[in-house]
């Protein structure tokens, strides 16, 4: 589960390296376009979306296969991404751009120092809620 982390830590550090003002999160947000020059897709099977008729997959399907290869960690990854994805888009709703990205970008980095060594999906949760819980009180929990 660790490796999948990473891959989706990655990832969304990506996204928040990126993020502008205007961004509408409801729409696609491929990661990685350079490296194909595929700017509309990307690297990763799915754009990322806080659109959850956009980006299907959830917890459920960490262990889906790749079409003949098997579980992938890349593909578990992209769930990992998308649900911190969702939760940034949830907290720029309700606090706006600015503050939503910055608490966000500091739940990020309190969270990776929570988190044990080869963390699990549970670990990764854990620690993101305790963050908040210590840095904002838990105002960020629901």
């Amino acid at each position: 589960q660790g490796g999948a982390i990473g891959e989706g830590m990655s990832d969304f550090q990506s996204l928040m390296v990126h993020a502008l003002p205007g961004d509408d999160l409801t729409q696609p947000h491929p990661v990685g376009g350079y490296l194909l020059n595929d700017f509309p897709s990307g690297i990763r099977s799915t754009p990322y979306s806080a659109d959850r008729s956009d980006f299907t997959r959830t917890f459920r399907n960490i262990g889906d296969p790749l079409p003949g290869v098997g579980p992938q960690i890349h593909l578990a990854g992209e769930i990992i991404c998308n649900a911190w994805f969702q939760t940034y888009g949830r907290m720029v709703q309700r606090l706006g751009f600015t503050e939503g990205l910055n608490q966000m970008r500091q739940l990020f980095i309190d969270a990776c120092k929570l988190c044990p060594d080869n963390p699990t999906y549970l670990d990764l949760r854990n620690a993101l809620l305790q963050a908040d819980q210590n840095r904002f009180g838990g105002t960020n929990t629901n």
